[in-house]
């Protein structure tokens, strides 16, 4: 009966350690199954975050071509402000210049109706060419105090 016992128990073993394969088996199995679904789950995140990835890229690029757009027409605006502000100062000064001279020609006319002022004026114009106080007085026709001012004058400036 020993070996019918013997016998027994290494069948019962056998079948123990069958069962307990199979319930690690399907342990394993379970296992393997949950990690599949983590691991399609996780490619379905990566799929998304791929995919928003690629509309940010687009959109971004967009933006950005906008941006330059932008900038390159502030800088066309720049420009042409600057040329046609240019044109303006040029047409300013011109008119101003041909005023200038209009207001000079009419001062010239008044200074040679009016004697008095065409002694000053002519004195003014020696003192400013550096003539001295005797070349003055003959040409200008002032008295010496007079012309001592203008040059006192003169000088400050």
């Amino acid at each position: 009966m020993n070996a019918l016992d013997d016998n027994t128990l290494m069948i019962k073993l056998l079948l123990l350690s069958s069962l307990v394969l199979c319930a690690l088996l399907i342990a394993l199995w379970l296992y393997v199954r949950s990690l599949k679904g983590r691991l399609l789950q996780s490619v379905g995140l990566i799929d998304e975050l791929y995919k928003i990835t690629q509309t940010q890229a687009a959109t971004n690029s967009a933006n950005e071509a906008k941006i330059k757009k932008l900038i390159d027409a502030t800088e066309k605006l720049k420009t042409d402000m600057q040329s046609q502000l240019a044109s303006q100062y040029e047409a300013n000064i011109q008119a101003l210049d041909k005023k200038l001279e209009s207001l000079s020609a009419q001062i010239e006319r008044v200074e040679e109706q009016d004697p008095t002022l065409k002694m000053y004026s002519r004195a003014s114009k020696l003192v400013e060419q550096g003539a001295s106080m005797d070349d003055i007085i003959e040409a200008s026709g002032l008295p010496k105090a007079e012309v001592e001012v203008l040059l006192a004058l003169n000088k400050r400036k």
